[in-house]
């Protein structure tokens, strides 16, 4: 079986990052190609401010990725777009639907859920991903409701959501490659992150997972192997460079080189 490629493009505030990888049939990723550019200040704080100049820095990333001789003669026709910034955070809903008695359980009944809670959370804030966090069926506690029987169907979740100017930045990126525009889908950063990071166990048992960026830290705690909240602060370490750059009276390039090669973080 031939192996499935993906392409990412991820806009940080310090970088814009693009790495081609190839996924063989029992899943696993082999990293065929990583580029990057500096973002100089046309993201702030994770959030995309100036879109044409984005555009042309990931089309330079994929020009460069596609040349790339691990990469080299395919061409990339979709990226995923990373999704996340300072506006990040989550909010928790209930979805409950009412079915005869002993009817199956289905994966339509499981989106009708979610739709409830979405319905319940209440908020024009764009919904990046719904992490469930426990299901009851007829009140007995399930992990996966599919397949089971019962009345009474109720959904814990835990959304993750953002500003709408998030999305709207993001699809103002324009990629490109010979010629032709790129299609764009967009997964959540913070859920990516932890994905590759953490193991079962380490949801299972419970863990604060932390991801210090340069304008933002973004945080995720899990419990009973489940989403509990995320979180993202307006900080991160270019205010160490800044401070630097304020008091020895120097560029935020030369504060940023010094605080890599002295800086100590015991």
């Amino acid at each position: 079986m031939e192996p499935k490629y993906i392409a990412v493009i991820d806009a940080g505030s310090s970088t814009i990052k693009g790495a081609v990888a190839a996924v063989d049939p029992s899943g696993g990723i082999n990293v065929l190609a990583v580029e990057e550019a500096p973002a100089a200040d046309a993201v702030r704080y994770g959030r995309v401010q100036n879109a044409r100049e984005i555009s042309a820095r990931a089309d330079e990333i994929v020009r460069r990725l596609e040349n790339n001789p691990a990469v080299a003669p395919a061409c990339i026709t979709t990226v995923f777009v990373a999704n996340g910034g300072r506006s990040l955070c989550s909010a928790a809903s209930t979805g409950e639907v009412q079915q005869t008695a002993d009817t199956e359980v289905t994966a339509a009944t499981v989106e009708r859920l979610h739709k409830e809670a979405r319905f319940n959370l209440g908020t024009d804030r764009d919904v990046l991903a719904i992490a469930p966090k426990q299901y009851f069926v007829d009140n007995v506690e399930t992990k996966t409701p599919v397949g089971a029987f019962g009345e009474r169907v109720r959904g814990e979740f835990t959304f993750i959501t953002a500003s709408p100017e998030n999305q709207r930045n993001l699809q103002r990126v324009k990629l490109t490659s010979h010629g032709r525009e790129i299609g764009k889908e967009y997964i959540t950063r913070l859920l990516a992150q932890t994905g590759m990071a953490l193991t079962d166990s380490d949801r299972q048992l419970g863990c604060l997972y932390i991801d210090f960026g340069a304008e933002t830290t973004t945080l995720a705690v899990y419990r009973d192997g489940a989403l509990e909240m995320a979180a993202a602060l307006p900080m991160g370490s270019r205010n160490i460079s800044r401070d630097l750059s304020a008091g020895l009276g120097i560029t935020e390039d030369n504060a940023e080189t010094l605080k890599l090669e002295r800086g100590q973080a015991a």
